[in-house]
């Protein structure tokens, strides 16, 4: 098998590498303790703090529901989040694509939850 030296920059970018998935497992303890006394200093929730959002529903929707799917229409979720329409459907179809989430709409309603959740 031949190698082929890399001269420049433009042959490093012909070269595509296949970077493995890191999964790490985490559960609600480590999420209420990265928020826990976190000031609230905007209306407007950050990414982390809206994950954070679903993480904390999916619990109560096992938890008191007994449910695995969580539903809200997205003006509901605009409103606790202080995000536009817009931004909500980007960052709810982005965490569907990188499979944080599986995402079912409805013509008012989105249903989702939280991959691999569980009560342990």
């Amino acid at each position: 098998m031949e190698t082929k030296r890399i001269e420049d920059k433009e042959d490093v970018n012909k070269i595509k590498v296949k970077r493995p998935d890191l999964i790490i497992r985490t559960n609600y303890k480590l999420w209420e303790y990265l928020f826990k006394d976190q000031q609230k200093k905007a209306k407007k929730l950050t990414k982390a703090e809206a994950y954070y959002d679903l993480i904390k529903k999916q619990r109560e929707a096992l938890l008191i529901q007994d449910e695995n799917y969580l539903m809200a229409s997205c003006s509901e979720i605009m409103e606790q989040w202080g995000w536009s329409r817009q931004n909500v459907n980007i960052f709810l179809e982005d965490l569907e694509r990188i499979g944080a989430i599986t995402l079912e709409r409805n013509t008012r309603l989105i249903k989702f939850s939280i991959s691999n959740a569980k009560i342990e």
